[in-house]
């Protein structure tokens, strides 16, 4: 039982991790093209390395997914 619970929480975390950095990573994707469109280049270039550095975090947990779950 316990065993089962601790899965489920395990499984939810990741794949909570895995929507909270890609959904960030989108988030100011958007907003460094909005930032483009308004011809703001220092806080576009600093939201795109942030969403690149966001959509990198979440590709790799993601990738490693099964290894993260089955550690425990």
């Amino acid at each position: 039982m316990l065993d089962s619970l601790l899965g489920g929480s395990m499984r939810a975390t990741v794949l909570g991790m895995i929507t909270a950095t890609a959904g960030a990573g989108l988030f100011f994707g958007y907003r460094a093209l909005f930032d483009l469109f308004a011809t703001r280049w220092n806080e576009a270039g600093l939201r795109l390395i942030l969403a690149g550095t966001l959509a990198g975090a979440a590709y790799l947990v993601a990738r490693n997914r099964n290894d993260l779950i089955d550690s425990v």
